[in-house]
């Protein structure tokens, strides 16, 4: 991450900009794939967490030349389902291992997700739109070291959606496959 600093009505915010895919979030992964590819405050908007309107008010003077050059990364494709699955993901701060066979997993869990995707297919949403849930469904378990409950498996979203994306997509994206065969 490159930290920099702009000025907003008289005040100086600090932000930082991703030089790699590694660098990504689950969210802003998942964020990105909304962007239009045309307003690059949007885009910015998505990789520091800072508000649009706040880019957008913001003076960068000095900087801009600096923020697009170490936004090249992002010019290279990067094939997303090629990534390899991890054997451990981080969430929270802890290690979790990632369980080789989803067979393992309860009656409960895979009805949850299956219910969650066909609400997210009726809705017009994609794929991309449930990687989090899923990987809430399956590790709600191990992160609160109690039996599956969808509630609680909601209640997590926001703390899988901070998770490295170059290793929450591949966990979850070879849930939902194993799931949907």
């Amino acid at each position: 991450m490159i930290p920099l600093k702009a000025i907003h009505k008289d005040k100086e915010i600090s932000f930082s900009i991703p030089q790699a895919w590694d660098e990504l979030t689950l969210k802003q992964f998942i964020d990105l794939q909304r962007w239009d590819r045309e307003d690059l405050i949007t885009m910015l908007s998505v990789i520091t967490g800072l508000e649009y309107d706040v880019l957008f008010a913001s003076e960068t003077s000095g900087i801009e030349e600096l923020i697009l050059q170490n936004l090249q990364w992002m010019r290279t494709p990067l094939d997303f389902e090629s990534l390899p699955v991890p054997k451990e993901i981080m969430i929270d701060g802890k290690n979790f291992d990632v369980p080789q066979d989803i067979k393992e997993k309860t009656f409960g869990q895979k009805i949850s997700l299956q219910l969650y995707l066909a609400d997210a297919a009726k809705e017009g949403k994609f794929e991309i739109d449930c990687v989090a849930f899923a990987l809430a469904v399956y590790f709600q378990p191990q992160i609160n070291e109690n039996k599956y409950n969808e509630d609680e498996a909601k209640k997590l979203l926001p703390i899988i959606e901070q998770c490295r994306f170059i290793d929450a997509y591949p966990v979850a994206n070879f849930f939902l496959s194993k799931f949907l065969e």
